[in-house]
């Protein structure tokens, strides 16, 4: 399905007003496990990276001794608008 006919269709529900409201809070992204343990759900942030109100990154992180990369996600100015 095309992403013009999706994002027509796309409707933002408290959940996803969630979401998008914990990501205005971290500048600099926010960890989809951090975002998960908050109860966001996978579908949610989905949504929102297929609306373009978020987008998918991979941060560094240190775990222990070793240096590994995390997905995180970043609000975007359309999520910010949004948010009104």
């Amino acid at each position: 399905m095309p992403l013009s006919w999706w994002r027509r269709k796309f409707v933002l529900t408290p959940e996803h007003h969630r979401a998008l409201k914990l990501l205005a809070r971290s500048p600099g992204g926010a960890r989809e496990s951090l975002l998960q343990a908050y109860g966001c759900s996978a579908e949610v942030l989905q949504d929102l990276v297929r609306a373009r109100l978020a987008v998918p990154e991979e941060q560094p992180a240190r775990v222990g001794e070793r240096l590994t990369r995390v997905k995180c996600l970043r609000i975007t100015k359309a999520g910010r608008e949004q948010l009104g």
